[in-house]
């Protein structure tokens, strides 16, 4: 079983630190188990396997699944003064590191870029100040971004971080198999994504479980390559193609899946297309063990569609990391071209073969997948074959 304390201290003693202050919410999850709500709040580590756990008071009633040495909360806000988080929350930091024992010590922080999925209506985000309240706060002998080790650190979960990803694909499954049913011409895309979003709800009665629904449809399905989905007030035709799209999140740990759904009948070409990234994707799935090259598994989808005259139409990498994020492009491992990342066991990416042809339409199949010891597992077992895909016109 992986150790998600001992990944993190060992990333410390090869950056040659003696602990780290998170506070970014998915480094948060990884550091204590713990995904904040608002986002004030701050994990310790140190390179010695300590842990302490900084959360506002509202917060401390759901920060049970913490696995920390110990946790220390502060009030955020109050009717007696105006003063910022920043303030508030360094007394509590510096009592956490004077009971680990690392105050003064060298300090790695995580304020650098990265993408953070969202975790409520609005997140706070402490950005620059962090490593400044480091230095004011805990008098840190030197401090340095830690950022990109830990997106490292991420991408491999552990047996309990890859079951809340399966909550999340199972209730993602359940709401494509709902949607999928409503499917019908005269619907219009942002109908289906909010029945695909309620649908997802729904098959999950976690608290902190939700998801983004989306539909693109049409012509439209050809622009599902940017970063962005946005469904329209277009409706769907008796002889048309959705593109339906979720993120799904079960206690922080997101999905990234789409599937394609041909209504009626399309122009022959749509299904050749697709009967062509089904393959791919097959491909790919075959590719995924241990200690092959991501980039080798974006080279066996993107061989499919080369030999079929639509290398051009694939327009993005062939996955990234899925699990602490959904979007994030550049989380390992990265299953692009130009990547040199290996697989290793307990990873979690998408795979997501596609062809989009501009002002006609898209055909895209995102699938999630966890490397395994001798290949992978999928996670979403559900419509991935052409009948499945096949919608009958209402």
């Amino acid at each position: 079983m992986r150790d998600r304390r001992a990944s993190i201290t060992r990333l410390l003693h090869d950056a040659n630190l003696s602990a780290a202050v998170c506070c970014r919410p998915p480094n948060v999850l990884a550091c204590t188990g713990y995904w904040p709500v608002v986002g004030n709040s701050l994990a310790l580590v140190t390179a010695d396997g300590g842990s302490a756990l900084i959360v506002p008071e509202d917060e401390k009633d759901l920060s049970g699944s913490a696995s920390v040495d110990e946790i220390f909360t502060y009030e955020a806000a109050s009717l007696e003064n105006l003063k910022p988080v920043t303030e508030r929350i360094a007394e509590p930091l510096r009592k956490a590191a004077d009971r680990l024992g690392c105050a003064r010590a060298r300090f790695g922080h995580d304020a650098g870029p990265c993408v953070v999925p969202a975790t409520y209506v609005g997140t706070y985000d402490f950005g620059v100040t962090l490593p400044d309240m480091l230095g004011d706060t805990l008098q840190a002998a030197a401090v340095s971004d830690v950022s990109l080790q830990m997106a490292r650190v991420r991408a491999a979960l552990t047996d309990s971080e890859l079951r809340m990803v399966q909550a999340a694909c199972h209730a993602a499954a359940a709401g494509f198999t709902a949607t999928r049913a409503q499917l019908e011409s005269g619907t219009t895309e942002r109908e289906t994504a909010r029945a695909l979003s309620t649908a997802i709800g729904a098959a999950c009665n976690e608290p902190r479980a939700h998801a983004f629904g989306f539909c693109m449809s049409g012509p439209n399905s050809a622009n599902a390559y940017r970063a962005y989905q946005l469904p329209t007030s277009r409706a769907l035709d008796k002889n048309d193609v959705a593109l339906l799209h979720t993120n799904s999140v079960v206690g922080g740990f997101w999905t990234d899946i789409s599937r394609t759904y041909r209504i009626g009948n399309p122009p022959p070409r749509v299904r050749t297309v697709q009967e062509t990234v089904l393959e791919a994707t097959r491909a790919a799935l075959d590719a995924i063990r241990p200690g092959v090259s991501a980039s080798a598994v974006d080279r066996a989808a993107r061989a499919i569609l080369e030999k079929a005259g639509w290398g051009k139409e694939f327009r993005h990498a062939t996955g990234h990391g899925v699990g602490f994020a959904a979007i994030d492009h550049n989380a390992y491992p990265r299953l692009h071209p130009q990547s040199n990342d290996i697989l290793e066991e307990g990873m979690v990416f998408n795979v997501e073969p596609a062809a989009y042809f501009p002002e006609s339409f898209g055909v895209r199949q995102c699938n999630m997948v966890a490397v395994t010891a001798r290949g992978c597992d999928l996670l979403t077992p559900f419509d991935n074959d052409m009948d499945a895909l096949a919608i009958e016109a209402a």
